[in-house]
């Protein structure tokens, strides 16, 4: 059963990952929405309900800056996890907000359908 409350945009973006400030791994973006993303990595250092921040690291040819802010993980699977923008934190809303804006004004991979 699919329990997302937004759609989700797939982007293939690079980010790192901070534990307590200090970066402890590199993934990738599969898909996100205007209140999380899924991240695939194979560091499994991270546990549910975990605080940590992302970078996310654009692509010159992307008109995204690079940012960094709080999330919390919301799920694990086998291969990455799901974060969720911390809700204290504008920034993180707003970054994801623009990044899905952005993927939609520049004719990016698309809306994933629900399964």
């Amino acid at each position: 059963m699919d329990l997302r409350n937004s759609l989700r945009m797939s982007v293939p973006m690079k980010l790192l990952l901070y534990n307590m400030g200090v970066p402890v791994a590199i993934g990738r973006i599969r898909d996100v929405s205007a209140r999380g993303l899924f991240v695939e990595t194979d560091f499994d250092g991270f546990t549910v309900h975990q605080s940590l921040e992302v970078e996310l690291l654009p692509r010159s040819s992307t008109h995204i800056d690079r940012c960094r802010f709080k999330t919390v993980v919301a799920r694990r699977v086998r291969g990455g996890f799901g974060l969720e923008a911390d809700v204290n934190s504008a920034r993180g809303f707003n970054a994801l907000t623009a990044l899905v804006d952005n993927v939609m004004a520049h004719g990016g991979p698309g809306l994933l359908r629900r399964q």
